[in-house]
């Protein structure tokens, strides 16, 4: 009897001893699987952040940012101009009114439908990624007069375009110096390049003090459909400027300019002479006919109209709005 508790004995224990066995060449081979799918997920990861990465790589930082701040500088003063920079803080209005950058969700940019918008690294989600806008307002013009230039990227590759529109919806176009494309190229591409010079001086800033502030006599306009306007106001008290009401404008063979709202006694026309503003309207006659009674000649100065209708900031956008809605015949 005792012989054969013995032999049981040890047949229970070599028992246990194998399953021992199994259960730590399971838990090896679970730990094994374990570490090789997590090097495999980190690989896995790693190569995801790594394409990641490659597909939205900076082009542009703040060693560029200032190295273009430098050379527009320069730029500015070799054209005895006065830019303001936008560089992604705040936002920067034009003399037009126009604020950037969220003017350019109703900008057109080479007169196609491609997208453009504000991008501190240069690769965002538009066709034109901008980096930088300067603008450059004339404040000796009465009208809305400046240049605007944006540096951008366009499929990777650096370009600059340019805005002179007086328009509430901003035609973009892409600027013809070949000097200021090719230096911003340079620029981008970490390339040598030179700061553009004023006679012996470098990165010349003209001081406020030293630009000349317009006088009365400096005062010009030249944009037909805007002196066109306020002319037709000044001859129509009942009419205001405004976006509701579209009026017709018409060449005339002389040179001339014609405005009505659609109808004969609604008929005006005017030329421009220096600062004076020669106007026609219709000399109503007791017993004839407006076509019979012709056309009366008077003039307006520039001063005049402008003080009427384009002082402040609501008078100007008023009659922005009406110029951009004319209908040309």
């Amino acid at each position: 009897m005792k012989a054969k508790h013995f032999s049981l004995a040890i047949v229970l224990a070599l028992s246990t001893l194998a399953l021992a066995g199994c259960g730590g060449q399971n838990n090896s081979t679970h730990q094994n699987n374990s570490a090789k799918s997590e090097k495999m997920s980190q690989s896995s990861n790693k190569k995801s952040k790594d394409s990641s990465t490659k597909k939205s790589a900076a082009l542009w930082n703040n060693s560029k940012e200032k190295k273009l701040q430098s050379y527009m500088e320069a730029f500015s003063g070799s054209r005895n101009m006065a830019l303001n920079q936008y560089n992604g803080k705040g936002k920067l209005v034009a003399s037009t009114s126009v604020t950037y950058p969220a003017a350019f969700s109703k900008a057109k940019v080479n007169g196609t439908k491609d997208t453009i918008g504000w991008s501190k690294q240069g690769n965002g989600k538009y066709d034109y990624n901008v980096v930088a806008i300067y603008d450059y307002d004339n404040e000796k013009s009465a009208l809305p007069s400046h240049q605007t230039y944006f540096f951008a990227f366009n499929k990777k590759k650096p370009v600059v375009l340019i805005s002179k529109s007086q328009s509430s919806k901003p035609v973009i176009e892409k600027d013809n110096e070949a000097q200021l494309q090719g230096d911003f190229s340079k620029i981008a591409k970490n390339q040598p390049y030179e700061n553009p010079m004023v006679g012996n001086m470098k990165n010349y800033q003209p001081k406020e003090d030293d630009i000349k502030k317009p006088s009365d006599a400096d005062i010009t306009m030249t944009d037909p459909k805007l002196i066109g306007i306020m002319t037709f106001a000044y001859t129509n008290p009942g009419y205001e400027p405004n976006d509701e009401h579209p009026v017709f404008m018409y060449t005339t063979d002389d040179g001339r300019y014609e405005i009505d709202l659609g109808n004969m006694a609604s008929e005006m026309t005017y030329k421009l002479e220096g600062d004076t503003v020669h106007y026609w309207i219709h000399d109503l006659q007791p017993g004839k006919s407006m076509a019979e009674s012709g056309m009366k000649e008077s003039t307006v100065s520039l001063e005049e109209l402008i003080s009427k209708y384009y002082t402040t900031d609501d008078q100007k956008q008023q009659v922005q709005r009406a110029a951009d809605i004319i209908e040309e015949q």
